[in-house]
Protein backbone atom coordinates (compact mmCIF):
# COMPACT_ATOMS: atom_id res chain seq x y z
CA UNK A 1 0.00 0.00 0.00
CA UNK A 2 1.64 3.07 -1.14
CA UNK A 3 2.00 6.05 1.18
CA UNK A 4 1.84 9.68 0.86
CA UNK A 5 5.69 11.15 2.10
CA UNK A 6 5.62 14.94 2.89
CA UNK A 7 8.60 17.04 2.64
CA UNK A 8 8.37 18.00 6.67
CA UNK A 9 8.72 14.18 7.43
CA UNK A 10 12.47 14.33 5.24
CA UNK A 11 16.05 15.45 6.29
CA UNK A 12 16.11 17.85 3.25
CA UNK A 13 19.92 19.18 4.21
CA UNK A 14 21.09 15.46 4.78
CA UNK A 15 19.09 14.40 1.63
CA UNK A 16 20.45 17.26 -0.58
CA UNK A 17 24.43 16.44 1.27
CA UNK A 18 23.49 12.63 0.23
CA UNK A 19 23.14 13.29 -3.23
CA UNK A 20 25.89 16.30 -3.74
CA UNK A 21 28.63 14.06 -2.04
CA UNK A 22 31.65 13.77 -3.70
CA UNK A 23 31.43 9.75 -3.50
CA UNK A 24 31.95 7.52 -6.95
CA UNK A 25 28.34 6.85 -6.41
CA UNK A 26 27.11 10.89 -6.24
CA UNK A 27 24.49 12.07 -8.84
CA UNK A 28 26.59 14.88 -9.44
CA UNK A 29 30.11 15.25 -11.43
CA UNK A 30 33.10 16.14 -9.61
CA UNK A 31 36.89 14.70 -9.53
CA UNK A 32 35.95 11.56 -7.95
CA UNK A 33 32.83 10.88 -10.17
CA UNK A 34 33.80 11.64 -13.57
CA UNK A 35 30.28 9.80 -14.77
CA UNK A 36 27.56 11.18 -12.70
CA UNK A 37 24.23 12.41 -13.56
CA UNK A 38 26.16 16.25 -14.39
CA UNK A 39 29.56 14.99 -15.74
CA UNK A 40 32.80 16.23 -14.41
CA UNK A 41 34.79 16.15 -18.28
CA UNK A 42 33.71 14.77 -21.28
CA UNK A 43 30.89 15.34 -23.47
CA UNK A 44 28.68 12.19 -23.45
CA UNK A 45 25.44 13.99 -24.50
CA UNK A 46 27.44 15.14 -28.06
CA UNK A 47 26.71 18.81 -27.60
CA UNK A 48 27.79 21.31 -29.84
CA UNK A 49 31.82 22.86 -29.42
CA UNK A 50 33.35 25.18 -30.64
CA UNK A 51 35.30 23.93 -33.14
CA UNK A 52 32.27 22.34 -34.97
CA UNK A 53 30.45 25.92 -35.20
CA UNK A 54 33.56 27.13 -36.86
CA UNK A 55 33.52 24.47 -39.11
CA UNK A 56 29.90 24.70 -40.21
CA UNK A 57 30.30 28.52 -40.44
CA UNK A 58 33.21 28.41 -42.93
CA UNK A 59 31.15 25.73 -45.03
CA UNK A 60 28.19 28.82 -44.72
CA UNK A 61 30.98 31.36 -45.44
CA UNK A 62 32.12 29.31 -48.85
CA UNK A 63 28.35 28.73 -49.79
CA UNK A 64 27.16 32.48 -49.38
CA UNK A 65 30.57 33.18 -51.55
CA UNK A 66 29.46 30.61 -54.52
CA UNK A 67 25.76 31.77 -54.77
CA UNK A 68 26.65 35.45 -54.67
CA UNK A 69 28.59 34.92 -57.60
CA UNK A 70 26.13 33.09 -59.47
CA UNK A 71 23.23 35.82 -58.47
CA UNK A 72 26.03 38.47 -59.88
CA UNK A 73 26.44 36.62 -63.22
CA UNK A 74 22.80 36.09 -63.58
CA UNK A 75 22.17 40.39 -63.17
CA UNK A 76 24.97 40.82 -65.24
CA UNK A 77 23.33 38.49 -67.87
CA UNK A 78 19.69 40.20 -67.41
CA UNK A 79 20.78 43.69 -67.55
CA UNK A 80 22.72 43.06 -71.23
CA UNK A 81 19.61 41.39 -72.08
CA UNK A 82 17.62 44.24 -71.08
CA UNK A 83 20.02 47.03 -72.44
CA UNK A 84 19.76 45.28 -76.01
CA UNK A 85 15.59 45.25 -75.68
CA UNK A 86 16.12 48.86 -74.76
CA UNK A 87 17.18 50.08 -77.57
CA UNK A 88 15.49 48.25 -79.72
CA UNK A 89 12.32 49.66 -78.67
CA UNK A 90 13.88 53.31 -78.98
CA UNK A 91 14.76 52.40 -82.50
CA UNK A 92 10.84 51.03 -83.27
CA UNK A 93 9.81 54.02 -81.98
CA UNK A 94 12.36 56.34 -83.46
CA UNK A 95 11.00 54.52 -87.35
CA UNK A 96 7.27 55.04 -85.93
CA UNK A 97 7.89 58.79 -85.31
CA UNK A 98 9.38 59.79 -88.83
CA UNK A 99 6.73 57.60 -90.53
CA UNK A 100 4.14 59.91 -88.30
CA UNK A 101 6.09 63.57 -89.29
CA UNK A 102 5.53 62.10 -92.87
CA UNK A 103 1.95 61.82 -92.43
CA UNK A 104 1.77 65.58 -91.02
CA UNK A 105 2.43 67.14 -94.43
CA UNK A 106 -0.59 65.36 -95.65
CA UNK A 107 -2.79 66.62 -92.62
CA UNK A 108 -1.48 70.15 -93.19
CA UNK A 109 -3.42 69.90 -96.93
CA UNK A 110 -6.60 69.32 -95.34
CA UNK A 111 -6.29 72.01 -92.90
CA UNK A 112 -6.24 74.22 -95.87
CA UNK A 113 -9.62 73.39 -96.60
CA UNK A 114 -11.24 73.49 -93.29
CA UNK A 115 -9.37 77.28 -93.13
CA UNK A 116 -11.95 78.11 -95.95
CA UNK A 117 -14.92 76.73 -93.86
CA UNK A 118 -13.28 78.54 -91.16
CA UNK A 119 -13.41 81.96 -92.82
CA UNK A 120 -17.06 81.31 -94.02
CA UNK A 121 -17.91 81.29 -90.83
CA UNK A 122 -16.28 84.43 -90.14
CA UNK A 123 -18.40 85.78 -92.33
CA UNK A 124 -21.97 84.46 -90.70
CA UNK A 125 -20.14 86.07 -87.32
CA UNK A 126 -19.81 89.54 -88.89
CA UNK A 127 -23.33 89.29 -90.01
CA UNK A 128 -24.85 88.13 -86.80
CA UNK A 129 -22.71 91.44 -84.94
CA UNK A 130 -24.45 93.35 -87.87
CA UNK A 131 -28.12 92.23 -86.69
CA UNK A 132 -26.66 92.61 -82.79
CA UNK A 133 -25.98 96.33 -83.55
CA UNK A 134 -29.09 96.70 -85.32
CA UNK A 135 -31.51 94.84 -82.13
CA UNK A 136 -29.49 97.04 -79.59
CA UNK A 137 -30.41 100.19 -81.25
CA UNK A 138 -33.79 98.84 -81.68
CA UNK A 139 -33.63 97.96 -77.60
CA UNK A 140 -32.31 101.41 -76.83
CA UNK A 141 -35.17 103.32 -78.50
CA UNK A 142 -37.67 101.45 -76.59
CA UNK A 143 -36.30 102.28 -73.50
CA UNK A 144 -35.73 105.38 -73.89
CA UNK A 145 -39.15 105.75 -75.14
CA UNK A 146 -40.61 103.78 -72.07
CA UNK A 147 -38.74 104.94 -69.48
CA UNK A 148 -40.42 108.71 -70.62
CA UNK A 149 -43.75 107.46 -70.47
CA UNK A 150 -42.14 105.81 -66.85
CA UNK A 151 -41.35 108.79 -65.60
CA UNK A 152 -44.34 111.08 -66.43
CA UNK A 153 -46.44 108.65 -65.10
CA UNK A 154 -44.72 108.64 -61.90
CA UNK A 155 -44.49 112.58 -61.67
CA UNK A 156 -47.91 112.68 -62.41
CA UNK A 157 -48.91 110.30 -59.38
CA UNK A 158 -45.96 112.22 -57.21
CA UNK A 159 -48.35 115.10 -57.64
CA UNK A 160 -51.54 113.61 -56.93
CA UNK A 161 -49.70 111.35 -53.32
CA UNK A 162 -48.29 115.24 -52.36
CA UNK A 163 -51.90 116.37 -52.89
CA UNK A 164 -53.72 113.87 -50.73
CA UNK A 165 -50.78 113.31 -48.21
CA UNK A 166 -50.96 117.63 -47.50
CA UNK A 167 -54.75 117.57 -47.34
CA UNK A 168 -54.12 114.53 -44.79
CA UNK A 169 -51.91 116.09 -42.75
CA UNK A 170 -53.72 118.99 -42.22
CA UNK A 171 -57.33 117.28 -41.75
CA UNK A 172 -55.48 115.18 -38.95
CA UNK A 173 -53.52 118.15 -36.98
CA UNK A 174 -57.28 119.19 -36.94
CA UNK A 175 -58.56 116.35 -35.46
CA UNK A 176 -55.90 115.87 -33.40
CA UNK A 177 -56.30 119.03 -31.62
CA UNK A 178 -60.15 119.10 -31.18
CA UNK A 179 -60.45 115.68 -30.21
CA UNK A 180 -57.33 114.97 -28.27
CA UNK A 181 -55.70 117.96 -27.41
CA UNK A 182 -58.24 120.03 -26.22
CA UNK A 183 -60.18 117.16 -24.85
CA UNK A 184 -56.98 114.97 -22.88
CA UNK A 185 -58.65 112.69 -20.14
CA UNK A 186 -55.31 112.73 -17.32
CA UNK A 187 -57.13 110.47 -15.19
CA UNK A 188 -55.49 107.73 -12.84
CA UNK A 189 -52.81 105.55 -15.00
CA UNK A 190 -52.46 108.26 -17.36
CA UNK A 191 -49.71 110.03 -18.17
CA UNK A 192 -49.54 113.97 -17.36
CA UNK A 193 -48.26 116.81 -18.97
CA UNK A 194 -44.39 117.56 -18.39
CA UNK A 195 -43.07 120.70 -18.49
CA UNK A 196 -45.26 124.36 -18.85
CA UNK A 197 -48.87 124.74 -20.45
CA UNK A 198 -49.91 128.08 -21.43
CA UNK A 199 -53.32 128.84 -22.04
CA UNK A 200 -54.19 131.36 -24.37
CA UNK A 201 -57.42 132.00 -23.28
CA UNK A 202 -58.91 131.78 -19.85
CA UNK A 203 -59.61 128.28 -19.14
CA UNK A 204 -63.18 127.06 -17.59
CA UNK A 205 -63.14 124.39 -15.09
CA UNK A 206 -66.50 123.53 -14.61
CA UNK A 207 -66.28 120.88 -11.95
CA UNK A 208 -63.26 122.56 -9.86
CA UNK A 209 -59.92 122.17 -9.34
CA UNK A 210 -57.65 119.49 -7.56
CA UNK A 211 -54.58 120.81 -6.02
CA UNK A 212 -52.43 118.02 -4.65
CA UNK A 213 -50.06 118.81 -1.36
CA UNK A 214 -46.49 119.20 -1.60
CA UNK A 215 -43.79 118.56 0.51
CA UNK A 216 -41.87 121.66 1.00
CA UNK A 217 -42.08 125.17 0.56
CA UNK A 218 -38.98 124.76 -2.09
CA UNK A 219 -41.03 122.36 -4.32
CA UNK A 220 -42.93 124.99 -5.76
CA UNK A 221 -41.54 127.57 -7.98
CA UNK A 222 -41.77 131.57 -8.16
CA UNK A 223 -43.79 133.04 -10.94
CA UNK A 224 -42.42 136.09 -11.45
CA UNK A 225 -45.28 136.63 -14.05
CA UNK A 226 -48.45 136.36 -11.44
CA UNK A 227 -49.15 134.26 -8.71
CA UNK A 228 -49.76 130.42 -7.61
CA UNK A 229 -51.59 128.11 -4.90
CA UNK A 230 -50.07 125.03 -3.07
CA UNK A 231 -50.82 123.19 -0.05
CA UNK A 232 -48.14 121.96 2.58
CA UNK A 233 -48.83 118.94 5.08
CA UNK A 234 -47.18 119.13 8.41
CA UNK A 235 -47.11 117.28 11.39
CA UNK A 236 -48.06 118.88 14.98
CA UNK A 237 -47.72 117.83 18.37
CA UNK A 238 -47.65 116.51 20.81
CA UNK A 239 -50.37 118.32 22.51
CA UNK A 240 -51.69 116.63 25.61
CA UNK A 241 -50.37 113.01 24.40
CA UNK A 242 -53.00 113.79 21.00
CA UNK A 243 -50.83 114.25 17.79
CA UNK A 244 -52.34 116.25 14.83
CA UNK A 245 -51.62 117.19 11.14
CA UNK A 246 -52.22 120.32 9.90
CA UNK A 247 -53.05 121.49 6.03
CA UNK A 248 -52.27 124.82 4.91
CA UNK A 249 -53.18 126.84 1.92
CA UNK A 250 -51.05 129.58 0.02
CA UNK A 251 -50.66 131.95 -2.04
CA UNK A 252 -47.24 133.08 -3.37
CA UNK A 253 -47.06 136.38 -4.82
CA UNK A 254 -44.06 137.80 -6.81
CA UNK A 255 -41.12 139.06 -5.08
CA UNK A 256 -38.96 142.93 -5.98
CA UNK A 257 -36.03 140.73 -5.90
CA UNK A 258 -35.36 136.84 -6.97
CA UNK A 259 -34.47 134.36 -4.37
CA UNK A 260 -37.18 136.37 -2.09
CA UNK A 261 -40.83 135.08 -1.88
CA UNK A 262 -44.34 135.61 0.08
CA UNK A 263 -46.38 133.31 1.10
CA UNK A 264 -49.33 134.15 2.21
CA UNK A 265 -52.03 131.75 4.01
CA UNK A 266 -55.24 131.53 2.74
CA UNK A 267 -56.32 128.66 4.80
CA UNK A 268 -55.29 126.42 7.80
CA UNK A 269 -57.40 123.23 9.15
CA UNK A 270 -55.82 120.80 11.61
CA UNK A 271 -56.78 117.04 11.96
CA UNK A 272 -56.76 114.62 14.77
CA UNK A 273 -53.97 111.96 13.71
CA UNK A 274 -53.27 112.56 10.56
CA UNK A 275 -55.80 113.45 7.16
CA UNK A 276 -57.72 110.80 6.14
CA UNK A 277 -56.92 110.32 2.39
Amino acid sequence: MPYNIQTGQLDLGGLKEYLLRPASTSLSGSALNTTGFYPYTGNPSDFAHSGYVEAISGDISGYIRTVSGVIRDDLVESGTNLSGYTTKVKDQLKSDITQLSGDKVQISGDLRDLSGVVYTNQGNIGGLETSLVTSGQNLEELIISTSGDISGYVDGVSGVLNTKVSNLDTSLRGHVYSDYLSKKDIGAGNLGVSGQTTFHKNPHFNKGIYLDKVSNHSNFSTIQTGVGSYSIVEDYGPVGGQNYQTMTNYMRFPSPELGTTYNVIVGSAMYTGSIPL
